[in-house]
């Protein structure tokens, strides 16, 4: 029984530890909750930056808001809506960000509240700011559970 107890331990902690983020930096897979539902965004290296897309919706949606209107066919999963975040201390990210809930751009800084959160402050020109907390996730649930990955082509 001991042994069993043992090993079932082991594999957990080699499950826990294959799907564990660095503490310390922002790549990996965030959930974040907003007006239409949750988005599911992926933060990676981009380069000697990093950038992040949308990889999955709860309700998939067009790039209706975005003030060009030539991308308001676009769908926006898949887009991406970070970039050119770079850090000068390792604990904070400035860069770029791209709204999806309201088509608009902003100047951010991302800093990491926690392992598992991520706070997104967003600024415009004139200095309207809002800031949000994503939380890290595994992508894998997300996207399995979805509806729309059981429609038929």
């Amino acid at each position: 029984m001991k042994k069993i107890i043992a090993m079932l331990f082991a594999v957990t902690l080699c499950l826990t530890s294959a799907f564990a983020q660095p503490d310390n930096s922002p790549i990996g897979d965030w959930l974040r909750n907003g007006k239409e539902g949750w988005t599911l965004i992926s933060i990676e290296e981009c380069k000697d930056k990093l950038c992040g897309s949308i990889l999955k919706m709860e309700l998939p949606q067009k790039d209706l808001l975005n003030d060009d209107q030539s991308m308001h066919d676009r769908d926006l999963e898949g887009i991406s809506i970070l970039s050119d975040l770079k850090t000068p201390n390792g604990r904070q990210w400035t860069g770029k960000l791209y709204d999806s809930e309201d088509g608009k751009n902003y100047t951010s800084v991302l800093s990491l509240k926690d392992p598992r959160t991520l706070k997104v402050a967003s600024c415009r020109d004139g200095g309207f700011c809002k800031t949000e907390l994503w939380t890290r996730t595994i992508k894998a649930p997300l996207i399995q559970s979805s509806p729309n990955n059981n429609k038929k082509s």
